[in-house]
């Protein structure tokens, strides 16, 4: 799931920060004593964090600071002077590089000399609001509208995780911060999560916690198995589309008749001012939202803990999956409801693949066919074209470039050529829908056949280039 999907084919800074992150926070959290046996290497682990980005700074200060406090309190077991020195020296060293480096290439010894060079003012507040709740909510670059299962965090931190992993939270919010309080919060040219991804290793811990405690609950595990389907569809789609994983924009522009808008938050702004009707509301409802879904797993939780002082006739809490998905689909339903009191960015469908090719007509094409906003690339292979007009047409006029060759049915084969030709392309009667205000909508097709690659334009579209007089039709 994002954001460890989408990263086999690039490296970011944040691919080796989530795996030494990863280990930090379980060793410190879970196997101090791994912490205690092996100081030359976990303090070497610690070292490389300010070599990744000038962005681990701060939580590489905050990890040092954990790792020492965690063997102070068990200094009664170890060699505390001995330990100290092999823990502290990489950390000495990687300090005095990174002066040296920064010194050599700026003149400064700042930690964060390199960084200030390069052009931005370094981490401020200006929009710290808006990357907190971003990271995690923004429609185009937020994680959870896009793997719902890490709603579960939430529930993951009530029951036991807050306790079980609190000595890292100081780092993990330090780095989450860090990140937030940058200018460009939203990742600069990545896929989908690549900010928060060092702190994901923290997060599906916590999901992880919740799951274990409602183990034998059907209505519970059902609740979870919905939430991870969608998560699934959603990194499916956003493998298809590479460029949705880098702007879930285009994924929720593939929407044909709900807006995603209308429901997730639009946070990728300069002022708060600037956001869109309904921006708070849409905040509160995925706040509210999760902060159910959290009480009632700590209830089912709860319920399940106390099960044996229960009545034998009391059905316990979180047991039917009918219950469960009725309750899901009910809370919904209702903010759906509330969020759609506000105007939606959109006024009439959105058809993927829809090419307009008159004032008054359409053409929606299927198969090997690619739609742009003013032209249509088909090929090499089959596609179909559906045209939707008031009035039935006998065919549709096209300018065709590219290289190799179209055929389609009652038109002798065209070769193509980089300058373009024009063509007919015969339309068959397909069906009539007829409106109750007497209006109608006709529908006519065709398939056209590609050997090579075609640039398909409408004539007379905007932005079309009238191509020589072809030989042939």
């Amino acid at each position: 799931l994002p954001p460890l999907l989408f990263y086999f084919f690039q490296f970011y800074p944040e691919m080796t920060g989530a795996l030494v992150l990863a280990v930090a926070f379980r060793v410190l959290a879970l196997r101090p004593e791994r912490l205690e046996r092996h100081p030359w290497l976990f303090g070497a682990l610690f070292a490389t964090l300010p070599w990744l980005h000038q962005k681990f700074l701060p939580v590489w200060l905050v990890l040092v600071a954990t790792g020492l406090g965690v063997m102070w309190r068990r200094s009664s077991q170890n060699d505390g002077g001995r330990w100290l020195i092999a823990f502290l020296v990489p950390q000495v060293l990687s300090l005095y590089l990174t002066a040296l480096y920064n010194f050599a290439i700026t003149g400064s010894v700042r930690p964060d000399a390199l960084f200030l060079a390069w052009g931005p003012g370094g981490v401020t507040t200006a929009r710290v609001g808006q990357g907190l709740l971003g990271i995690l909510l923004d429609a185009r670059y937020g994680i959870v509208p896009y793997v719902p299962l890490l709603v579960l965090a939430v529930a993951g931190l009530m029951l036991g995780g807050a306790r079980r992993f609190a000595v890292v939270f100081p780092a993990a919010g330090v780095y989450y911060l860090t990140v937030a309080s940058a200018d460009n919060w939203a990742g600069a040219v990545c896929n989908l999560g690549r900010y928060f991804m060092p702190v994901a290793p923290i997060a599906i811990a916590l999901v992880g916690v919740a799951l274990a405690r409602v183990a034998q609950r059907r209505g519970a595990l059902a609740l979870a198995l919905i939430l991870v389907g969608w998560s699934a569809l959603f990194a499916l789609a956003l493998w298809n589309d590479p460029h949705a994983a880098n702007d879930s924009a285009l994924l929720l522009a593939q929407s044909t008749w709900a807006d995603g808008n209308q429901y997730i938050p639009n946070l990728f702004l300069r002022r708060w001012s600037l956001g869109a009707p309904g921006l708070w509301p849409r905040i509160a409802a995925w706040v509210v939202a999760t902060g159910l879904a959290a009480a009632w797993w700590h209830r089912v939780a709860e319920a399940k803990d106390a099960e044996p002082s229960q009545p034998a006739t009391r059905r316990p809490a979180g047991a039917s999956p009918s219950v469960a998905l009725f309750g899901m689909v009910a809370v919904l339903l209702a903010f759906a409801f509330t969020l759609e009191q506000w105007p939606p960015w959109r006024s009439s469908p959105s058809f993927s693949r829809a090419l307009a090719v008159g004032s008054d007509a359409i053409a929606f094409a299927s198969g090997d066919a690619l739609v742009r906003e003013d032209e249509m690339i088909v090929g090499p292979g089959r596609a179909s074209l559906l045209v939707r007009a008031p009035h039935a047409a006998s065919s549709l006029r096209m300018t065709v470039g590219g290289e190799g060759v179209l055929r389609a049915e009652d038109v002798r084969p065209l070769v193509l050529r980089p300058t373009g030709s024009r063509i007919d392309l015969p339309l068959s009667p397909y069906h009539v829908v007829k409106g109750r205000d007497g209006r109608q909508a006709e529908f006519s097709r065709t398939v056209v056949v590609v050997e090579g690659q075609a640039v398909m334009r409408p004539v007379g579209s905007t932005n079309n280039k009238e191509p020589p007089e072809p030989r042939s039709r």
